[in-house]
């Protein structure tokens, strides 16, 4: 059984258990599934979940910009579409600067902890659970993004996905089915376990999910700042989290960890330049993908492709 303290660090841990196991059928599966949008005269949001993409736009609506829009739809993703993504896993970002006309990348991919060694490591099962999780690095790229191009406060943009952890939001059908589908490797760990199984069942479509754990994580962020997560409060409960259970991460992994910016890489596609992020992001696969396509007559194949 968990203190209450203990329980609140369950989404700067137990969800990085989350994203590494579900993340290989999710990139899959988000190829073919059509994004939601919710558009405005003059801005268009868009995400996986409809709640998460109008959290980025009542930040618009607010008087903020794109980039603090992009953050809260992303801390938002972080409590109604876990599946996709979590404040404790890792990213990157490809932007456009208007007022300068660059275009940037962001690399916030964390990576494993010093102390993952071979060594440490051999003969153990690193591939899920308490050794498999990589130093948590969103919430820096978050930071980094809004630090250099926000217009709102940080409190501000973390309002809407506050507000949906604390007063929760409606379970749907989606949801409802990730759960089933992967309890039995969430009914693993006691932190997953008291988290997307309350009271041992899954949640039901229809029913308010309520993250008070995640709400104080993100409310002590808005009021102390990201470096709540990497050297503050959450910090300090995260790496007590990991050391209790056998884990790797230290306190030093999580204070010493920076997103860096990075130089794009591009290619054209029949007048179009697209920009992705270089390696260690898969980007680079778009690129050729779009070099290869460009050889072939897709219209005449039946396609709508340009």
């Amino acid at each position: 059984m968990h203190t209450f303290s203990e329980r609140r660090i369950l989404h700067g841990a137990a969800v990085m258990l989350v994203v590494l196991m579900l993340s290989a059928f999710q990139s899959a599966r988000a190829q073919i599934v059509e994004r939601p949008l919710v558009t405005g005269q003059h801005g268009i949001v868009t995400s996986l979940d409809p709640l998460a993409s109008m959290a980025g736009m009542k930040i618009l609506l607010k008087g903020g910009n794109a980039f603090d829009a992009a953050v809260a739809t992303a801390v938002a993703v972080a409590v109604v579409d876990p599946k996709n993504s979590t404040i404790g896993g890792q990213g990157f970002a490809t932007v456009r600067v208007a007022k300068t006309g660059e275009v940037l990348a962001l690399n916030f991919f964390g990576p494993a902890p010093k102390g993952a060694t071979v060594d440490a490591l051999k003969g153990k099962d690193y591939g899920e659970g308490y050794l498999a999780t990589p130093v948590p690095s969103n919430v820096r790229g978050y930071q980094e993004l809004h630090r250099n191009y926000g217009r709102l406060s940080w409190a501000e943009v973390l309002e809407p996905a506050i507000e949906l952890a604390e007063k929760g939001f409606v379970v749907t059908a989606d949801f409802s089915h990730y759960v089933e589908q992967y309890k039995p490797l969430l009914s693993k760990y006691s932190a997953t376990r008291d988290v997307f199984l309350p009271g041992g069942r899954v949640p039901q479509p229809g029913d308010i999910f309520v993250q008070k754990d995640l709400a104080w994580t993100l409310k002590t962020m808005a009021a102390e700042g990201a470096e709540a997560f990497y050297s503050g409060p959450i910090a300090k409960r995260i790496v007590d989290f990991y050391q209790k259970h056998g884990g790797l991460l230290t306190p030093e992994d999580l204070s010493s960890y920076q997103a860096r910016w990075v130089k794009p890489i591009s290619t054209t596609y029949r007048g179009i330049t697209f920009y992705t992020p270089p390696p260690n992001s898969s980007g680079i696969a778009l690129l050729l993908e779009l070099n290869l396509l460009e050889g072939y007559d897709l219209k005449s194949m039946g396609h709508n492709t340009p």
